[in-house]
């Protein structure tokens, strides 16, 4: 079977649980993904994945050349097909997607139906389409019941999703790879041999401005933890944020330290945190995803429908008044994000140590 989730982040970890449900009722299959090149470190982290189709989507929308354009198109397609897969599933319902399955050859291609694609043209490249009422629903649970119904299609017409319980309970059915050398490596790189104290990890920015928290409000979250609760706090994301986290280092009077990470390097580091922040972005949810005490910082998207799920994540949002489906793209001052408040992070807190 091939799983077409080709990006982004924050949504291929929210199709993960869906994906190893199917891995678990379809026995027989073996499970591959076709993903953006940019993310094959992430689905990597899958141990269930079979293999890895990687799609170099980025370079060819980067630097465009149609000769180019074609090659890799005709590589991708080769490695598609070399498999001859008889199933692909498609979690991301654009037409780019559908195109992918369209191109894998398999007999059944299955995905979301023309009202609930995100593009409803790409349920034009199905030949099992499946209607999934979103109403605001979790996408995580989108993606569960989408696995469902394929269930219910291929092996077992009996079968639902135990929608009494915590859903949160599928996402223990994703199992992740350790990588333990990794982890000696950076706790050597923290100093945190020696140390006893509790570890709190910030990450400090999304892919759009308008997700993030301000300075101010970063900088008190880090006197909050180093002086009400003496956390050791680490503050980690990319080189874009190195100005960013050297602000709030210089606000707080060098109370943490920043940290760049490879994928292997962040999945350890949140391995390690006792508490873990951030806004709506990827790594927010792999932290969730595996099940650790997770704040996330929610403005102008819905966290309903965003959010993390589980019994040890939490959310800080604000009045939802303004929010939209484009508002996050298009608010210019963060006035979202501005309204957050601290005293509500700190009740966030409290009540995951608590708990």
């Amino acid at each position: 079977m091939l799983i077409v989730r080709l990006s982004s982040f924050g949504d291929i970890i929210h199709s993960a649980p869906a994906v190893m449900l199917l891995k678990n009722h379809l026995t027989e299959y073996s499970f591959d993904w076709a993903v953006d090149s940019r993310f094959a470190g992430l689905v990597n982290l899958f141990s269930d994945v079979d293999l890895i189709i990687r799609f170099d989507l980025h370079s060819m929308k980067k630097g465009f050349h149609p000769k180019n354009a074609i090659q890799e198109m005709r590589r991708f397609k080769k490695d598609l097909r070399k498999n001859h897969y008889s199933t692909v599933v498609d979690f991301q319902g654009l037409i780019k997607s559908g195109y992918v399955s369209y191109l894998s050859g398999a007999r059944e291609k299955a995905g979301f139906s023309f009202q609930a694609a995100r593009e409803g043209a790409a349920a034009i490249f199905y030949n099992r389409r499946y209607h999934v009422d979103e109403n605001g629903q979790n996408v995580i649970i989108k993606n569960l019941v989408l696995a469902e119904k394929i269930i219910r299609d291929l092996v077992s017409p009996d079968f639902s999703l135990d929608r009494k319980k915590d859903y949160s309970k599928y996402l223990e059915l994703v199992k992740l790879r350790d990588f333990p050398e990794t982890r000696k490596k950076l706790i050597k790189k923290l100093n945190l041999e020696k140390s006893s104290k509790k570890l709190a990890v910030i990450h400090l920015s999304s892919s759009n401005i308008n997700k993030d928290l301000p300075l101010e409000t970063q900088s008190t979250l880090v006197d909050m933890l180093f002086k009400d609760y003496g956390f050791n706090v680490i503050l980690c994301g990319t080189e874009k944020d190195s100005k960013l986290a050297g602000d709030i280092i210089s606000k707080t009077g060098k109370k943490c330290r920043f940290i760049t990470t490879s994928i292997e390097e962040l999945k350890e580091l949140i391995g390690m945190s006792n508490l873990f922040f951030g806004p709506d972005s990827g790594p927010l949810h792999l932290s969730a995803l595996m099940m650790k005490n997770t704040i996330g910082f929610y403005g102008p998207t819905n966290p309903e429908r965003n959010g993390p799920i589980g019994k040890n994540a939490r959310i800080v949002s604000v009045d939802p008044s303004c929010r939209s489906k484009v508002c996050w793209k298009k608010c210019r001052d963060n006035q979202c994000m501005k309204k957050i408040k601290i005293e509500d992070i700190k009740n966030a807190v409290d009540d995951l140590i608590l708990s």
